[in-house]
Parts: C-alpha cells; structure tokens; sequence
C-alpha cells in the first residue's frame, strides 16, 4: 500500500510539470506505473488515468487493465467520485465502454454491479432530464448490461422514486415516458400516485374532495381519504368504501371503521359511533400505524363515554411509542386529555412532558388548571356549591408537584375557603330573602330557580327594600330562567335573558358587593396580603361581564344555520348589554373571527359557493360583521381587477360572480347606512368610523368594477339580441354613480368612472354610441 501511494505521489508529481507533447513520448512508463498503483489503489489509479486521457490518446489495453481492478474492488465511499471521470472517458470510447459492460458481469464484479446499479439508478433519477432522451450515454448501457435492457423499467423505477418522496409532477412525467415505450403497470402506478398525492394534501390541510379525488374513479384508498377530508370539512362522510375488509386487501378496515365513528360523533349519533370504536378495538392491529389508530379508538371512546381511565390508558400507549410527541397523533384535544390524567392518575402527568416548567405540554396544563379555577370562580359567583369544588379538585390535581404553580394552588384553596364561608352564611337575614331562599328547596333539591322565589325576590327589588346579596340572589334567578326560556326556544327569552344582564350589571357596579367579597377573602384567608386579595377580586370583577356574554357567544354559534333568528336575537342581545364598550367588542370579535376563519378556510380549499353560502348565514345573524363583508370584497375585488385585453370576455367572468357578492355583503352595507339609495341620495357618504371607512373605499372599488361589467356584458348582449332589455345600462350606471360617491382612487381605471357613467346614460337613452 505505502509503495502504491509513493509511485501514485510521483505520477501525480510528474504529471503536474509536464507538458502535453512531452507526456505522449513517456506514456508507456506512466501507464504501466498506474497499473502497479491500481492493484492496491483502482479508484486513485482509474481518475488519474482519465485526467491522462484528456491530455493524450491512451493505449486501450493499459486502459482495460486499470479499468479491471476497478471493476474488481469498488470502494462505496468514493465509487460516485470516480464514476463521474469514468463517465467522460466511457464517452470518448465506444470500445471501452463495450469492454466495460462485458466485463462487469463475470462473478468477481458481483459489487460492483450492486455499486452501480444503485448510484446509476440515483443519477438517473437526480438529473433525468439530463438522461431521458439520451441514447449514447453511458448511463444507459452500463444500466442495460445490469438489466433489464428496456428503457421503461427504468423510467417506471425512477417514477416510483419520485413518487415516493412526493414528486408528483416527476413522477407523472416518467411514467408518461415509461407508457410510451411499452412500460408494463403503468395504470397501477398512475392509481399510487394518485393515492400519495391525496394522502399528502389531506396531511397538509387540504380537504377539497375534488383534489383528494383526483382524475377518474378513485381508489378504495382514496375514498377513504375523501371521506376523512369530508370529516375534516365538517361534512357527511359518503365517499368511505363499502366493504373495508374486501377493498384494499383488508389494510383499509382500521382506519375505515375510525373515520366512519369520527363521522357519527360528527353527526351526534353517539351510540352508533361507539359500535364502531369497539370494532375497531376488537381486532389486533398489523402495524405500527394501525396500533396509532386502535390507541386513538380508544381515546375517542373514553372521551364519548367520560371514561378518564380508558383515556389514561390509551395515551399511555401514544406516550411510550412517541414521547413528547403524542399530543400531535391524539384524536382527542390535549386538554381533554391532561385533564382526565390529572383526575386518574397525576403520577403519570410528568411523563407527559406536562409538569416541569416550559415542558412539552406544561401551557396546556396550566391552561386546563386556568380554565378549572375560571369555572370554580364562577360557579362561585353563581351560587353553585358542586360545580365549584369539582372543578376546585380538578385545579388541584392538574397543578400538583409543580413548584411554579403556587399563585394558582393559592388561588384554588381560597376559592374552596371562600365558597365554604358564602355557603354557610347563604340564609339571608331580611324575612323575604328568607322565604325566598326556602322557595328554592323543592322535594330536597336546591334548584336555582322557582316560580315563587323569583316573585319574592323581585318584589323586593322593586320595593328598593333588598341588598347586594338579595340582588346577587335574583340575578342567578333571572339568568337561570333566562338559560331554562332560552332552551325551550320560548319567545320570551332574549327580553329575559336582558333582564339578567341587567341585574348583573348593578351587581357588577355595586361597591358594596365587592367590599364583603373582599371582607370575606380577608377573614378566610388571613395570610393574603391586602394586595393579594385586591388582585384577586379586581380580576374577578373584571371577567364578570365578560362570562356573562359567553353563553350568547356559543348560542350564536349553534343557533346560527338552524335557526337564525334566535342566533340574530343573541347577536343584538350581545350589542345592547349593559356593560362597558371595551368588553361588548371583545364578544363582537369572537364572533367576527369565527365568521372569519370559517369563510377564509373555504375560500383557501377554492369552495367559493360554500364559502359565499356560509358569509351569507353570517351576515343574516351579524349584519354589523364589517371585517367579513371586507374579506369578501377583497375576494371580489382580487379576482376581477386583472383586465385583459377581451374586456367583454373579462366582464361576462366577473360579473355573476360580482353580484353574488353584492347579495352577501348587502346586509352588512346596509347596517351602516352604506346602500346605493342612500348614497345617491345624499350625495356623499357619512362614514366616521376609521373600519367603516376602509370598507367604504373598498366598497368604491367594487362598486366600480360591478358597473363596469355589467355596462360591457349588456352592451354585449344587445349586440346580437337588439331586443334585450336596456335595464342593465341603468343599473351600471346606477353603481358607477355609487362608485364616485363614495370616493374613487384617482388612478386608472378608476379615472375613467365618469367617462363610463355618461357612456351608461347615453346607451341606456338608445344613443348609438360604442365603446372605443
């Protein structure tokens, strides 16, 4: 080895310092010592022997006798190194890549051939436009001789890379090339790749069944996955196949079974679901992925039937199989699932990367623990002794053995001592707050409202003759009647429930209710600091009116496609609530980004007509929506300002698609005063808040551009029907006056409003004018 490393050292010496003339008179010498050197270093000796061959014409022989060692002993670590220079000699030399070829399938080249194949294959497939069309190439026929000769088992191998790593655009095309030189199987690997293609979009958010389904009749698989992404949209999920067990050889009946129990509890057929689940826990699963699916089963199911322990369990599993990582392959919320391991065993917490501070899930716990302590809070505020301590008990729990979570164990052990002392103080000293407080008993139970009670306690309020504690009494009355009206879908209800908001606002301004709570924190918890127990009630009372809206919220949000106008009733229950304008906003935006997110996911997946169907339900409960009526202007705005030179084709594309928008947003305008009729009539537009004057601008421009389309496609129409009605001509006109109104950019086209709005009248008149 030392000796070859000398003389490869001195031909390497030599060549440097020679010139090209002069290397053709000592070639035999300098061959016959790279031979010496490719016994002991070929791929050393084979790439200085074609850096040789550059500069002179080599003897064939000595070429071959190199070449052979090579052929003999490859070393994987450099073989892609010296293939590329043998590439280039291979090509220079018909006769020695034919020698090659011959050569390497004697049996002592048996490496070699595993060396090539799978570098060739990886060139091929790395730089194929390079190679697809080649034909002298040695690529090509050192594949060849590795067989199969056939140029489409190649092109298929390559396809199949390239699918496999999500390259479907590649992938497509080879196996295009492949089907054009008789390729066997392409059909199958078209379906594959189809298959791949909808299990990545689906993974990366993509739930639109036309582009999970792809071109044709789709797969088993692909049903399957339509029916997931179905799931995912919300929708009913019809496209799952019809027989698990039979279509896709019996791999689809796992996660088959799972996504149809995902879309019953979807459907609220909870029973049903759980028939499902069971099936799917029944059989033992045949791989990895499909242990993920059982373990999911199993979580869906405890969570359906509030079984902690099966949770427990199930994330158990996830947990020993993905480590901190299990919480991104749970069916079931995180929270859910902290939650329940906190109230069955919280040992197992830690493991959960839920305990040390900055942990994995350590935010959702805390935040599980927030939300408990929030509710107990609550409950306390709203005299519900048993909800108050479940969820008390279920803080505890969730934030044990973790030393930064002593401000809220704090909080939860005063929440408990506060409740213990109202309890005990509940029975009122005035006689009717007394007799009002029995009339709550009936046949044992303490109900939170009775017919009797509610007399008693607002003839007091009416008679000024109670306190804050009598007032705290009738306001759980009053919203407890309010949730029970409401429920029953009785129309007295919204007036109710206002009646409640009422009493909860002069409690909520009431000194005097504030002061005994904090009396009360500071009898039962004398180690508070005055700042502490301060904190403590001033964040209370500041979150006060900000509960009190949250049923309204999620009224609306179930309320809002079954029945609107109960949801529109909550909506304008939220508007006029007696509590400071800061808070009503807050709700207004929840809702606001609920209707948001809701419309700007359909537009993302291309649904325009569900997306505009669902901005419409919005707008009918939550007409004063201005950000949603925006989105959908943009929407309008972005896809028909790209003018092209056919400006009629331009207008018959834009304009039913204009005036949908303009149905959908005509609420929205109209709440603010912003409809055609108004605006021409007062000749400007009185906007002064900043949100409403951007979507008055906005509003412009699409005015503009709904005149402007319905101008040209009347105009076009009339061309070859004279007789079609010339309402269009008022009606662009009517807009584009709308348009200048409300106050156009002074740039084109929106300069050339004016010019259109005369042309409108002109034509609407039966002038003879045209466009230019």
């Amino acid at each position: 080895m030392r000796r070859a490393q000398r003389v490869l050292g001195s031909v390497q010496e030599y060549l440097a310092g020679v010139d090209d003339d002069a290397l053709g008179g000592r070639l035999g010498p300098l061959q016959e010592a790279l031979i010496a050197v490719a016994a002991e270093l070929p791929d050393e000796a084979v790439r200085e022997l074609v850096g040789v061959s550059w500069r002179c014409d080599l003897d064939e022989r000595a070429a071959q006798d190199v070449l052979v060692r090579w052929v003999r002993r490859p070393s994987a670590e450099t073989f892609a190194a010296t293939w590329g220079p043998v590439s280039g000699l291979l090509t220079q030399s018909t006769a020695l890549c034919g020698w090659l070829t011959r050569t390497m399938v004697d049996e002592q080249a048996a490496e070699f051939r595993a060396l090539a194949r799978e570098h060739l294959t990886r060139l091929l497939d790395e730089q194929f436009e390079k190679y697809e069309f080649s034909t002298a190439s040695p690529v090509w026929k050192v594949l060849y001789a590795l067989g199969p000769a056939d140029r489409a088992h190649w092109f298929c191998l390559v396809g199949d890379r390239a699918a496999d790593r999500g390259d479907e655009t590649a992938a497509a095309h080879r196996y295009e090339l492949a089907d054009r030189y008789g390729g066997k199987g392409i059909p199958e690997r078209r379906e594959r790749l189809l298959d791949l293609s909808a299990h990545r979009q689906l993974r990366e958010g993509t739930t639109s069944a036309a582009r999970l389904g792809g071109a044709g009749t789709p797969t088993a698989y692909r049903r399957m996955l339509l029916a997931a992404g179905a799931v995912l949209r919300g929708d009913a999920a019809e496209a799952l196949p019809d027989d698990p067990d039979r279509d896709g050889g019996g791999r689809l009946r796992t996660p088959t079974l799972l996504i149809r129990a995902l879309d019953l509890v979807q459907q609220g057929r909870s029973d049903d679901a759980r028939r499902h689940l069971e099936l799917v826990l029944d059989a033992p699963p045949a791989s990895a992925v499909e242990q993920d699916l059982v373990t999911n089963a199993a979580l869906v199911l405890g969570a359906l039937d509030d079984d902690d322990q099966r949770i427990t369990t199930a994330v158990r599993t996830l947990r020993a199989r993905h480590g901190d990582a299990w919480q991104a392959r749970s069916l079931v919320a995180p929270a859910r699932v902290v939650a329940a391991v906190a109230r069955v065993d919280a040992a197992l917490l830690p493991e959960l990367g839920t305990s040390a501070p900055g942990g994995a899930l350590d935010a959702v716990r805390r935040a599980a623990a927030g939300a408990a302590l929030a509710g107990a809070a609550q409950a306390v505020l709203l005299g519900r002794p048993g909800e108050q301590q479940r969820l008390s008990d279920e803080a505890r729990r969730l934030l044990t053995g973790d030393g930064a979570a002593e401000a809220e164990l704090r909080a939860a052990n005063r929440i408990a001592e506060l409740a213990a002392t109202l309890s005990g103080d509940d029975t009122p000293q005035r006689p009717v707050d007394r007799l009002a407080y029995a009339a709550l008993r009936q046949d044992g139970a303490l109900l939170p409202v009775t017919p009797e009670a509610l007399r008693l306690w607002r003839e007091l309020d009416a008679e000024s003759a109670g306190d804050h504690r009598s007032l705290h009494h009738l306001a759980i009355a009053e919203h407890a009647l309010a949730h029970r009206l409401d429920l029953d879908g009785d129309d007295t209800a919204p007036e109710q429930w206002r009646r409640a908001l009422r009493c909860w606002a002069r409690l909520g301004a009431d000194p005097a209710f504030w002061s005994d709570l904090r009396s009360h924190l500071a009898a039962v918890v004398p180690d508070a600091t005055v700042d502490d127990i301060a904190t403590a009630v001033g964040h209370a009372q500041a979150q006060l009116s900000a509960h009190l809206l949250e049923p309204h919220i999620a009224r609306v949000l179930q309320l809002r496609r079954s029945d609107p106008e109960r949801a529109r009733a909550h909506v304008q229950i939220l508007h006029t609530a007696p509590f400071g304008a800061d808070v009503i906003e807050a709700a207004r935006r929840r809702l606001t980004r609920e209707a948001i997110s809701s419309v700007r996911g359909l537009l993302r997946e291309d649904h325009l007509d569900r997306a505009l169907e669902e901005a419409r339900s919005w707008a009918a409960v939550d007409a004063g929506n201005v950000p949603l009526a925006e989105l959908l202007l943009d929407v309008g705005i972005e896809r028909v300002e790209k003018v092209g030179r056919d400006e009629f084709k331009w207008a018959a594309d834009a304009r039913p698609l204009l005036e949908q928008l303009a149905d959908v947003v005509e609420p929205i305008r109209a709440a603010l005063n912003l409809t055609g009729r108004e605006l021409i009539t007062r000749r400007r537009a009185h906007v002064a808040d900043g949100d409403h004057a951007a979507f008055s601008a906005k509003l412009a421009r699409f005015e503009f551009w709904l005149g402007k389309s319905q101008l040209y496609t009347t105009y076009d129409r009339r061309r070859t029907d004279p007789f079609h009605s010339m309402s269009g001509y008022r009606t662009a006109g009517w807009h584009l006056d709308v348009a200048i109104v409300l106050g156009l950019p002074s740039r084109a086209p929106f300069s050339a409003a004016r010019e259109l709005l005369v042309l409108a009248g002109k034509l609407a008149r039966g002038s003879s004018v045209g466009f230019n």
